[in-house]
């Protein structure tokens, strides 16, 4: 009888070790991972992550929730063009990033090398009040 048990418990191993490498696989869990763990490391925590997105963005089907932001497995089931250009958009993110391509960088650079004036112009319009 021991030997049922033992091979019920390689099996529940293997299949475990099967569903993890397939996983990591799914190039859609892994855009919803890079989203998830970009607004991490802009210091918004998961389940604050529904209160950045607009209204239209999450009502739209497939509708968003807090609990679809928990995990990428979760929030794979929930993403949309228009949800990955939001947060490309909102955290400067490339969406090829997003879109999993491994030869971009994630952030979209602003380089104005001999032009200094183009950063006082930009910073003037990002600020409020100027």
């Amino acid at each position: 009888m021991s030997w049922v048990s033992e091979a019920t418990g390689v099996w529940g191993l293997l299949s475990k070790g099967w569903d993890w490498w397939r996983g990591r696989r799914d190039p859609v869990r892994h855009s919803a991972q890079r989203l998830i763990r970009a607004f991490e490391a802009h210091g918004v925590a998961r389940q604050q992550i529904i209160r950045l997105v607009p209204a239209a963005i999450a009502q739209a089907p497939p509708a968003l929730s807090m609990a679809d932001c928990s995990s990428p497995d979760q929030l794979k089931l929930k993403l949309s063009p228009a949800l990955l250009g939001w947060a490309a958009d909102h955290l400067n993110l490339r969406r090829d990033w997003l879109d999993v391509r491994k030869d971009v960088p994630p952030h979209r650079v602003v380089d104005y090398y001999k032009h200094r004036s183009a950063y006082a112009t930009r910073g003037k319009s990002t600020r409020t009040g100027s």
